[in-house]
């Protein structure tokens, strides 16, 4: 099929090229549209009420502009709630299934002082967005400022399990709201290894170590070996706050074998030397009166030793360069 124009007459040539312009024009109407409401409706992008209000009064029936424009309204210090509502509620008609903009509305609504518009508006945005654990947690913190806890905590855990970082804050929230309730805690903390390792932290911290102590316990001997940082540092901070039993106890469990029985451990240095879990193990420290190591070639039993070599020089003192803390007990030695 083909079509042939005839552009003889003068008259149809200059109705063709207004017909194309006209097109060009509408063409670079959409590009210009579509650039600026996708620039300034990125949420990645700050944008100021100032910034947008000019582009959203060209393009009102754009969703994502009026959703800027509410969040925008909302920031402001000298902020107008009622037209920040009305730019999230059109913006929602216009784009009913984006749950980000019914966040907006519960953030508004709440500063209106309407919790209860509240969460139902992010009991609506969990209905579009249940994947989401930003939305979950928004709900969960405004349901515990409600003072219903139980169905905080559940949409609290689901938050917590989706990104591990929120964990600490929201420990220290609940908390706080449950009056120091450690089983609520633990319901929101899940079964997780690394979570658990998280909830111990946070109770030793809060001064709860018999507490924190028996959470640590519960985390599999593999997961405490392969976090040996976390691991360590909550073996420190129960050594810092004198339980050295719980530490020694937990300490011996965690790194196991030939140590775990013994009260001096590793005694005959045939063990290497711990670099996480040096708590209970040899530590040695630099000294410029001498290089401390452990010699495999010379033993008074087994197959190694301690070696000290002196430098020589005058006045060589050593103080505290080789050191284990033992745990002392009544008639013993």
């Amino acid at each position: 099929m083909s079509l042939s124009l005839d552009l003889s007459n003068l008259w149809r040539r200059a109705a063709l090229a207004t017909l194309i312009l006209a097109g060009c024009l509408m063409l670079l109407v959409v590009i210009a549209s579509r650039f600026v409401i996708g620039t300034l409706g990125d949420d990645r992008i700050l944008v100021t009420k100032n910034m947008i209000a000019v582009p959203a009064t060209y393009f009102p029936n754009s969703a994502r502009l009026n959703w800027r424009l509410a969040a925008a309204e909302l920031s402001e210090s000298e902020r107008d709630l009622n037209d920040a509502k009305a730019h999230a509620a059109r913006a929602i008609a216009l784009s009913p299934y984006d749950y980000r903009m019914r966040v907006t509305l519960a953030s508004i609504e709440e500063a209106r002082g309407d919790r209860a518009a509240a969460e139902k508006s992010l009991v609506e945005a969990r209905g579009l967005a249940s994947h989401s654990w930003n939305v979950h947690y928004r709900l969960g913190n405004l349901l515990v400022r409600e003072g219903k806890l139980d169905p905080a905590v559940e949409e609290l855990r689901l938050a917590a399990a989706a990104n591990r970082q929120i964990l600490p804050g929201t420990l220290d929230l609940l908390w706080r709201a449950s009056h120091e309730d450690v089983g609520m805690l633990k319901s929101v903390t899940g079964d997780g290894p690394k979570a658990k390792l998280a909830l111990a932290q946070f109770l030793l911290n809060v001064s709860h170590p018999a507490e924190a102590a028996a959470v640590f316990g519960t985390i599999d001997r593999g997961t405490r070996l392969s976090s040996s940082s976390e691991s360590s540092v909550f073996l420190n901070g129960l050594v810092a706050a004198g339980q050295l039993e719980l530490a020694r106890e937990l300490w011996s469990d965690t790194t196991g074998g030939e140590r775990k029985a013994t009260i001096v451990g590793n005694g005959g240095f045939e063990l290497d030397l711990l670099k996480d879990f040096g708590q209970f193990d040899w530590q040695f420290s630099r000294s410029e009166y001498a290089r401390i190591s452990i010699d495999p070639t010379v033993a008074h039993s087994g197959s190694r030793s301690l070696k000290i070599e002196f430098a020589g020089r005058d006045t060589t003192r050593l103080d505290n360069e080789i050191r284990q803390l033992v745990l002392r007990k009544s008639d013993a030695r």
